[in-house]
């Protein structure tokens, strides 16, 4: 069965599977959601023009946060983008790349339910519990 949706994160491999736990928690109705995780910009970049993920999560620190979210929105500027860093003065790079959510690590459910609330307009097929 193709997937409903493909999430990409971009960070280490613990924080990447936390988070994928989080998301599939929340999953609900029909489709399957299918997962991709990498802490390597190239590889990161084969998988933007590849694999075409409905949504990027982004988990990594400093320039390497940075340069993931610019790569996305360079690719597919349309591309909802989660970006969760350790340092909150990114919060300003991320308006400046119109990221769809941004917020200081960790990356808990509480703030991932944040970002999926808040995005669910532009059709981020998740069941948020309340």
């Amino acid at each position: 069965m193709k997937p409903h949706m493909k999430v990409l994160l971009f960070g280490s491999p613990g924080e990447c599977e936390t988070v994928a736990r989080i998301l599939a928690d929340h999953r609900s109705g029909p489709g399957t959601v299918a997962y991709e995780h990498t802490a390597d910009l190239e590889r990161f970049e084969l998988c933007m023009a590849t694999w075409m993920p409905s949504l990027v999560i982004v988990l990594a620190d400093g320039a390497a946060g940075l340069e993931s979210v610019y790569r996305s929105r360079s690719r597919r500027p349309n591309l909802p983008v989660f970006w969760f860093s350790d340092d909150r003065e990114f919060g300003m790079q991320s308006y400046r790349l119109d990221c769809a959510y941004f917020s200081t690590k960790p990356a808990t459910q509480e703030k991932i339910n944040s970002a999926l609330k808040r995005c669910n307009h532009i059709g981020i097929s998740y069941t948020v519990p309340v």
